[in-house]
């Protein structure tokens, strides 16, 4: 069961959130001529930082659960 356990550890290691949202901004959004995006903004990109920095870097499921406690303790 440990080797189970290290081995969708290692796998949840290789993919980072932070990543690969700078992946999807860069390579997929910003050259989208769909999107109309103006060479301001375009220029501006330059200066977005995807910062992990006390974020959760790894991939996780949201819980209806939780939202629903959460709605009823309200």
């Amino acid at each position: 069961m440990a080797s189970h356990d290290q081995s969708q550890q290692a796998q949840a290691e290789l993919y980072s959130l932070r990543k690969e949202a700078q992946r999807i901004f860069r390579q997929v959004l910003l050259p989208d001529e769909r999107l109309q995006l103006s060479a301001k903004v375009v220029g501006l990109s330059d200066k977005t930082r995807f910062d992990a920095a006390g974020t959760m870097d790894t991939p996780y499921l949201p819980v209806p659960l939780k939202f629903s406690e959460s709605s009823a303790a309200l």
